[in-house]
């Protein structure tokens, strides 16, 4: 979590009101103000919302993260968005509108050339510090040896979990793929796999059609995929601490 985001929540802390959140997202604002490059992190964001960011500053680049829409789900129910008896609506509706953000980033891409970078979470997962590395240099940003460690130690460097939907993981990869260890929800796991078989083909993502399948971490449920111009491109291997000497 950034210092920003941090003060942001001490100052919020024990006291909700709509008059100290409004003063204190004030204060995140002049803080952000100050800095050659904000970032921002939206969830649930749509492309269709990206194309007015795109074409009010010229400046603005875009990072579109993707995710394998079995774990994406199993992290949704997770913080309550709907319940695993739903599981077949609730995959048909985010799978329409990832083919939506698919079919719109297309358009923004030939619109906006070099502006827009598509990214896959598992990719991230697999090769955290080369994934950052391509991030980095899209953005125009020096990757240093500090980010590089903050990027290790925010994935894999054991630090604790902070939050369902943070960004500080013991293990990344546990994180990840957690949907594959959960023997009671295949079933679930199955019907969603089924409403969002066609996104899944395009982003480059097995179909597993057993529930020994899914369990079997040896049968990968990520194929190497360079069908999309801007995909973040990253090797899948054996990830090992950053040297920083």
């Amino acid at each position: 979590m950034s210092n920003t985001m941090t003060d942001f929540l001490k100052c919020t802390k024990g006291n909700k009101t709509q008059s100290v959140v409004g003063g204190c997202i004030q204060s995140l604002d002049r803080s952000c103000l100050k800095r050659k490059v904000s970032a921002m992190k939206l969830i649930r964001a749509g492309m269709g919302e990206m194309h007015f960011l795109l074409n009010s500053d010229p400046n603005v680049k875009v990072i579109h993260l993707l995710r394998d829409p079995r774990g994406a789900l199993r992290s949704r129910n997770s913080v309550g968005e709907f319940r695993w008896n739903n599981i077949k609506d609730a995959a048909a509706k985010m799978c329409s509108r990832i083919e939506n953000d698919l079919q719109m980033a297309s358009v923004l891409r030939r619109r906006f050339p070099g502006r827009i970078m598509t990214v896959r979470y598992e990719d991230i997962v697999a090769s955290p510090i080369e994934a950052a590395r391509q991030m980095y240099a899209f953005l125009g940003i020096t990757f240093s040896a500090e980010v590089q460690s903050y990027v290790w130690n925010s994935t894999y460097g054991g630090l604790p979990d902070d939050c369902n939907i943070c960004t500080t993981r013991a293990n990344a990869t546990a994180t990840a793929y957690k949907w594959r260890t959960e023997v009671a929800r295949f079933p679930q796991i199955l019907l969603a796999q089924a409403q969002c078989a066609s996104v899944m083909n395009a982003l480059g993502y097995r179909m597993l059609p057993t529930a020994e399948n899914i369990s079997d971490q040896k049968v990968s449920s990520t194929l190497e995929y360079y069908g999309m111009k801007d995909l973040l491109k990253v090797d899948v291997r054996q990830n090992t601490a950053p040297n920083n000497g």
